[in-house]
């Protein structure tokens, strides 16, 4: 029979003596190690100065202190007169002297707004035209819409337009016997739509203000420019109705190109400048941006539908003017958004003009 073994204590007294010295030798060895203050000491970096990028900048209070001042008053109310439209052009590529400038019956506003810092509201009613005026230029449809935001680095505007009826402003291009004075030949039936956007940024927006400007809920102190840089979006419709737009094919110089029915799809990019010039209290500010996008084309020529992609011109001009008061102030402000595009052998010329006056008050 086999016996286990049985640890006599002398063999249980060798292991208690053998891990007694295995942890004496673990000390012994952390007892040489090199404490953590005395290793070598790495060298410094040197410090590396990121480049500021325009669109991350944050705002410099006392360099824009400098250029720009808040006005003490909380509120502001104003009186604004107010016109607006969607007019186009078509011209012959061929001929210089070729061209028909369709333009809506003037709309006309005057309205109230009232501002609380940057927060406002402003209130419109369309003035009546006179009996006379609907004889000579016709009485269009129109749905005009807009909004514009002026911050500090970013500024955006949107639209919504839609038109019905038309007159000729250059009457002799569609009648040979039209003459000054007399009614202007009208298209009744043509009508316009217009839905986008632009939205822009302004690269020195620590010395250059839009909002001062435009809205005059601040003051440019100093005259002081920026470089600017817009992206536009924009959907156009032009139809008559299956009429074409140009009356007759013997008219010279449009190689009986027939538009009937035009549509556009825009995506623009613009880099501009703008500058505020100030003495005193008074100022005058005027930018202009002018760039090139891509264009989808669907339209109807001599009744045939045609789809085409374009590049095509985009403008955007703003110009400001008035005077900065502590209390009573006024001013003005024009904006012309225009594209440029080329259908066969025609140019359909798209302007949106925007022209304000104002005068108010601060409490």
């Amino acid at each position: 029979m086999l016996r286990s073994k049985r640890h006599t204590p002398l063999s249980r007294l060798g292991r208690t003596v053998l891990l007694a010295a295995v942890l004496l030798l673990h000390a012994a060895a952390l007892a040489q190690r090199p404490k953590l203050s005395k290793l070598p000491k790495l060298p410094k970096l040197p410090k590396v100065k990121m480049p500021h990028i325009g669109f991350l900048q944050q705002p410099d209070s006392a360099l824009r202190r400098q250029y720009i001042r808040e006005f003490g008053h909380w509120k502001t109310g104003r009186l604004v007169l107010s016109t607006r439209n969607l007019q186009f052009e078509l011209r012959s590529r061929t001929r210089r002297d070729a061209f028909i400038q369709f333009r809506p019956s003037s709309s006309t506003t005057l309205g109230v707004a009232g501002y609380s810092r940057r927060l406002g509201l402003e209130l419109g009613f369309k003035l009546p035209t006179s009996g006379e005026r609907q004889k000579r230029f016709g009485n269009s449809r129109i749905v005009d819409w807009s909004t514009t935001f002026y911050g500090d680095q970013f500024g955006a505007d949107a639209f919504f337009q839609r038109y019905r009826g038309y007159y000729v402003r250059n009457g002799y291009a569609v009648d040979s016997l039209w003459r000054r004075g007399n009614p202007y030949p009208r298209y009744s039936n043509l009508a316009a739509f217009h839905l986008g956007g632009n939205i822009y940024h302004v690269f020195n927006h620590n010395r250059f203000s839009y909002r001062a400007a435009f809205t005059q809920m601040e003051r440019q102190v100093k005259s002081a420019g920026s470089f600017l840089l817009m992206t536009s979006v924009a959907i156009m419709n032009f139809s008559n109705e299956g009429q074409a737009f140009i009356p007759s094919r013997r008219l010279p110089g449009y190689n009986n190109n027939n538009l009937g029915y035009a549509r556009f799809y825009n995506l623009a990019l613009a880099p501009g400048y703008g500058h505020t010039f100030v003495r005193d209290r008074l100022y005058v500010s005027l930018s202009l941006f002018m760039g090139f996008g891509l264009q989808h084309q669907r339209y109807r020529m001599n009744d045939r539908i045609e789809n085409v992609g374009q590049v095509f011109r985009k403008y955007n001009m703003r110009l400001a003017t008035g005077y900065f008061g502590e209390v009573f102030y006024g001013g003005a402000g024009l904006l012309l958004d225009n594209s440029s595009s080329r259908v066969q052998d025609l140019v359909l010329a798209v302007s949106t003009p925007s022209l304000r006056l104002f005068a108010g008050v601060r409490f």
